[in-house]
């Protein structure tokens, strides 16, 4: 929420402006946003089976998201768990969400399911038993994490085509800051986001800058760019 306040401010002292900008922000205030809206809808709670989340979920900070994984590794092997544990479970389940696979050409968000059948070896198998497990509790307290909000917009959109046409056909122009530290999610989102029609799309960003590939962060997107969404300008500065 920060962030988004700050990118807001900065554009209305160099505009001279107070216009809102509501659909300015980051890529979690704006997915935010979107499913606040969407959640409401009754076609949206119909096709999701009425068993999803609804419009008043509310978002689980670290320590929420800690406190529950304490619990289930509590469960699973007793008192004795480092902390150090707990945040690797952690990152491995941001991970899961944050990473794409990509088979026969379509995207593949990583579900619990899809992290145990692709798990390599015993730690992976272990963590994506974790990750089910957490994502139980998440979706039976209709809570969602930070990095639900991507991973779920995204999986609305693609179980509802007709629903990411509504939205592409909104967002006249797209532009994307710090480009280069785009992740997998963020990318799927952001071609859903985009009129095929028109593909106004701005990005900026330099992938000699690229810092958080540890977060999941993917430098071929911005490397990819101009095959992508061709045919592009490239302004280099």
């Amino acid at each position: 929420n920060k962030a988004a306040r700050e990118m807001k401010d900065r554009i209305q002292k160099l505009l001279g402006c107070n216009k809102n900008f509501f659909w300015m922000g980051t890529f979690h205030s704006v997915c935010l946003k979107i499913l606040k809206k969407c959640l409401v809808r009754q076609d949206v709670q119909t096709t999701m089976g009425g068993k999803w989340f609804d419009g008043s979920f509310s978002i689980y900070d670290d320590d929420d998201q800690r406190r529950i994984l304490k619990g289930i590794l509590k469960e699973k092997n007793g008192d004795d768990i480092e902390p150090g544990y707990i945040k690797k479970v952690h990152a491995a389940i941001s991970k899961f969400k944050n990473t794409v696979l990509y088979k026969g050409g379509k995207a593949q968000l990583q579900t619990p399911e899809i992290a145990l059948q692709n798990a390599e070896g015993p730690d992976e198998e272990d963590y994506a038993r974790c990750y089910a497990a957490y994502q139980k509790q998440l979706k039976e307290s209709n809570a969602m994490d930070f990095d639900d909000l991507l991973f779920n917009m995204v999986y609305l959109l693609q179980t509802m085509p007709n629903l990411a046409s509504q939205l592409a056909y909104r967002f006249r122009y797209v532009v994307v800051d710090e480009y280069q530290d785009t992740n997998d999610v963020q990318y799927e989102l952001l071609k859903f986001l985009i009129n095929k029609e028109t593909n106004n799309v701005t990005v900026v960003g330099d992938d000699d800058q690229s810092i958080y590939g540890w977060r999941g962060a993917n430098i071929q997107i911005i490397r990819n760019f101009h095959r992508d969404f061709a045919p592009v300008t490239i302004v280099k500065l």
